[in-house]
């Protein structure tokens, strides 16, 4: 079942850095989500989106539907909210020598 937002905010990634920012209240980037700018009109976000990607300054900008606590809806959101996953070994019996094979 989809749920509705009742606001978005607009992320994307730094150019040079590759972080992940969101278009803030201070009509900058920042790497902040609570400082996000949330809009109930999507229409308002997406042309700076397209803007600061043609200025160079970000990439792949897009929009984060969130509910009323400013949470984002989405589980792809909320993962990447949450910051880079990275695997790791987690049992002794994962070896260098296991991993060696797999090379």
């Amino acid at each position: 079942m989809a749920r509705s937002a009742s606001a978005y905010a607009l992320a994307a990634n730094d150019l040079l850095t590759g972080a992940l920012v969101f278009w803030s209240q201070e009509a900058g980037w920042c790497s902040d989500f609570t400082a996000a700018l949330f809009a109930s009109d999507p229409a308002t976000l997406e042309p700076l989106g397209s803007a600061e990607e043609a200025a160079n300054r970000i990439v792949g900008a897009a929009l984060i539907p969130v509910n009323a606590a400013h949470q984002p809806i989405e589980l792809r959101d909320q993962r990447r909210l949450q910051g880079v996953t990275l695997a790791l070994r987690t049992t002794a019996s994962e070896s260098q020598q296991d991993f060696a094979k797999a090379a």
